[in-house]
């Protein structure tokens, strides 16, 4: 019975560092992935080519894990560069890529797939 006990109380005290780190991602947090200097330049051109509509499943394969979660409702990833240009990646739904983003390190945003387009 005391055995029982303790491990219930163990537990509900391990409840609230299971929920959270299990939120982390989703809000926004640095995922864990490539460093951005094992990214190629290839990577980033490809990345630039990509279609409207490509698979969420597809882009991680190609790419990896993102460096960073960074939308809040919907699923926003970027992958990171050396030179510190971020390309966002804005799945909307989770599934389809809905917008691509490029940032260069000058903080300068240059929309590549926009959210209007067709």
């Amino acid at each position: 019975m005391k055995s029982l006990k303790i491990g219930l109380l163990f537990f509900f005290l391990a409840i609230p560092f299971l929920v959270v780190s299990g939120g982390a991602a989703a809000n926004g947090d640095v995922v864990k992935a490539k460093k951005e200097n094992d990214r190629k330049k290839t990577d980033l051109e490809k990345l630039r080519n990509l279609k409207k509509y490509s698979e969420y499943a597809d882009v991680i394969k190609e790419f990896g894990e993102p460096d960073a979660v960074v939308g809040s409702g919907f699923l926003i990833i970027e992958y990171r560069f050396q030179d510190g240009t971020k390309m966002r990646l804005n799945f909307g739904g989770r599934t389809k890529l809905l917008a691509l983003s490029e940032i260069g390190k000058d903080g300068a945003v240059k929309g590549i797939i926009k959210l209007d387009e067709k």
